[in-house]
């Protein structure tokens, strides 16, 4: 099998590049190795990254008219402060968001291919396709000038593709869903800070029909030896927040809990080489602190179909022609996941979170910055530094954090 592209992974990045070169007139292969899209441990939540991104590829209307449509986040510090932020979101199952991304996928004329990637094509140090396995076919090629990596966090393809620099993972997650018809936390978002699941956190996210995606994050630097046990954690979670009690107390789980890895920071995989763009969680592209990673993995895939078309109209696939991806990435990126990863490291030190809580409540510019943060229009700089601790954001630094096309 022949195209321009192959893209490895139908997730919202994969998506993302694919829909943006089949736009472009490519020919696009997009490989998922799963039949159907699989439950994922994330939170089911997108939130203005994700949501203009979305409406960059076209489906954002399809996602809030499918997904519970929200205005505003809880955030719960440590002390038990909570803070309402004025932040818009939809939440809606990630089974489904991969459905519509994949539908859109295929209207633009991309090719959508049931099969695993298990190994690289190369000639010399430049890719230049996959080698496939399907339940069809034991082993079969694809060629292309180009591939773009977007598997998602687990290491082996990383290992294949010669682009992994850490295979550990970052975080890891457990969520369940259960059934509230009675409505009475589908108003916002609710995230909880609380000390026992230091270095992470829980979440409570209201979803269509009465589900909800109930969770505990937590990042591997820094944790303690007692919390390697996260189905304790999370039973902890579920005892002891107020909203995740009274949801799960009914005692109608659907499904079983799911757990799986996170890779975050921007950091763990080299973005390129020769024949190769690598994008989404396979980047690390989930954030520090908040754990949210659909909108950068959206605008990852954006940026790397933007930079594949270049790569095919100038018949450049070399690497250091596809190293202006990385650059692109450093500049629009960097100061945002060093921001979150002060952010994270913010959770260890005592009383430092609940001070930034006080100063968050009782301070509107400092609430308006955060509420900003939270939906991509300033770097966390402003909010987790000196001046935000004294509730005087740091409007200086103000800029877009978000991709824009």
């Amino acid at each position: 099998m022949h195209a321009d592209v192959v893209v490895v992974g139908a997730g919202p990045a994969g998506c993302a590049a694919a829909v943006h070169l089949g736009r472009q007139g490519c020919r696009v292969l997009l490989l998922e190795r799963a039949r159907r899209p699989q439950p994922k441990t994330c939170g089911d939540s997108l939130l203005p990254d994700a949501l203009r991104a979305l409406d960059d590829l076209g489906v954002g209307d399809q996602v809030r008219g499918a997904g519970r449509c929200l205005t505003s986040l809880e955030v719960t510090a440590p002390g038990g402060r909570t803070v309402r932020l004025a932040v818009p979101s939809v939440t809606l199952q990630r089974q489904r968001l991969h459905a519509l991304l994949q539908d859109e996928a295929v209207r633009c004329g991309v090719q959508l291919i049931s099969g695993e990637a298990v190994a690289p094509l190369v000639d010399g140090e430049r890719v230049i396709g996959v080698n496939v396995r399907s339940d069809r076919q034991p082993l079969f090629s694809i060629h292309a000038p180009l591939v773009i990596l977007a598997s998602g966090p687990r290491s082996g393809a990383l290992r294949d593709f010669g682009v992994c620099l850490q295979a550990e993972p970052s975080a890891v997650g457990i969520r369940a869903y259960f059934r509230d018809l009675s409505g009475e936390f589908a108003d916002s978002l609710r995230i909880s800070y609380d000390r026992q699941l230091f270095p992470g956190y829980g979440w409570v996210f209201p979803l269509p029909d009465g589900l909800y995606n109930i969770g505990v994050g937590l990042f591997l630097h820094g944790a303690r030896p007692s919390q390697t046990d996260l189905n304790r954690l999370f039973d902890y979670f579920l005892r002891s927040f107020p909203p995740a009690r009274a949801v799960a107390s009914l005692e109608d789980m659907v499904g079983v809990p799911c757990s799986g890895l996170l890779r975050t920071g921007l950091a763990g995989a080299r973005n390129s080489r020769a024949g190769l763009l690598v994008a989404g969680e396979a980047l690390g592209t989930t954030l520090p602190f908040t754990g949210e990673g659909v909108g950068k993995a959206l605008e990852t895939g954006l940026l790397a179909g933007q930079v594949a078309v270049e790569a095919l109209r100038s018949g450049d696939f070399s690497g250091a022609f596809l190293a202006r991806y990385g650059l692109t990435l450093e500049q629009r990126y960097r100061a945002v996941y060093q921001g979150y990863l002060r952010a994270q490291k913010w959770l260890n030190i005592p009383r430092l979170p609940d001070l930034l809580a006080w100063q968050v409540a009782r301070k509107p510019p400092l609430r308006e910055a955060a509420e900003m943060m939270l939906s991509g229009a300033l770097p966390p700089a402003s909010i987790f530094s000196l001046s935000g601790l004294v509730g005087r954001p740091a409007r200086s630094t103000r800029k877009r954090c978000e991709l824009t096309a």
